[in-house]
């Protein structure tokens, strides 16, 4: 494909877009975030220093996951449905959740979640796993569960693709589980990740604030778990949202992966090899956001608007470092 397109440099290119500007400069279209900071929409190869990289899957940071929540099913065939409807439409990642109290625990019964998951080969997604409310003897029984149902994958299936790898959170934890517990799962779970970390609001309500708190709150973490740093970052992901603010998220998540990396190369880490995992959902304004501040436009306009946003706001959540990236769906009334 790109043979059919012959190399133009910045000064062709600039010239092109002035004509089309019918003699406008460019340069009036910079954007001006703060003052005596302008950027230029024009960016360009010649721009840089040196030409870039091939983008190669195999460099790290260009891996991410397709991930969808799937939020409070009452039937367990819907949602087996609808996960293997996602599944073939490209999904990668699943999220259940599950709120919805069952006495003392949000985990559903084990046969229920057995239909649930019928023909989900496990194995070749990344499967995240929230619950309400859960004890750790609980989590344990629900581990167990899914450690049958990962022995039971196609042994003729490609080796490659079998990766059980995963996270499984609770409630306003940071850690799902702790010691015994926590490496009895490590056991039968070893690629599942247990440690979470949000990160509240988008780069719009703030950005070093909340991320230095959230830092704090990891380190902190760290040091309740007694475990080697390499094996908690195995265990540990961020987990944030991302608003319209273009170049202001792609700024803080790379700042965020940085810092982490910095932080893990003071402890003697190789940060090429140990990173930050950043989980990321596109934040849109909820129905009770859009009736505090009402516009003209009807519920069909907005859904339109918010469809065209996602594809930035996903560009931005990439560009910054996205491990996995949650897009919500654009009729749902409740996300977007």
């Amino acid at each position: 494909m790109f043979e059919e397109f012959s190399p133009v440099s910045k000064k062709e290119w600039l010239d092109k877009i002035e004509q089309d500007l019918k003699g406008r400069s460019p340069a009036e279209l910079d954007w001006e975030p703060e003052p005596g900071l302008r950027v230029s929409p024009f960016a360009h190869p010649d721009d840089l220093p040196e030409p870039p990289p091939p983008m190669l899957k195999k460099q790290p940071g260009l891996q991410w996951l397709i991930g969808e929540d799937f939020d409070n099913y009452d039937s367990a065939e819907k949602l087996n449905e609808e996960l293997l409807q996602a599944l073939s439409f490209g999904l990668e990642s699943p999220r259940l959740i599950f709120t919805s109290p069952r006495e003392s625990s949000s985990i559903p019964p084990l046969p229920w979640l057995e239909r649930a998951l019928k023909n989900v080969e496990l194995s070749f997604i990344t499967p995240y796993f929230f619950f309400a409310g859960a004890s750790e003897e609980e989590l344990l029984d629900f581990i167990d569960f899914l450690d049958s149902l990962y022995g039971k994958s196609d042994p003729a299936s490609p080796a490659g693709l079998r990766q059980h790898a995963g996270s499984i959170s609770v409630g306003t934890r940071k850690a799902a589980l702790s010691g015994s517990r926590l490496a009895k799962a490590r056991e039968k779970l070893p690629a599942y990740r247990f440690i979470r970390q949000s990160i509240p609001g988008t780069a719009r309500e703030g950005i070093v604030a909340p991320m230095q708190q959230a830092l704090h709150d990891a380190w902190a973490t760290f040091g309740e778990s007694q475990l080697p740093l390499s094996d908690f970052n195995s265990l540990f992901y961020f987990q944030l949202e991302t608003g319209p603010d273009y170049l202001l998220e792609i700024a803080r998540l790379r700042a965020l992966r940085l810092l982490w990396a910095n932080a893990l190369d003071q402890h003697g880490l190789n940060t090429e090899e140990e990173q930050a995992f950043l989980d990321i959902h596109l934040r849109f304004p909820t129905v009770s956001e859009q009736q505090e501040n009402p516009t003209s436009e009807t519920q069909q306009e907005i859904i339109n608007k918010h469809m065209i946003a996602a594809a930035p706001m996903a560009l931005a959540a990439i560009a910054g470092g996205a491990d996995r990236l949650t897009i919500p769906p654009a009729g749902n009334q409740t996300n977007a």
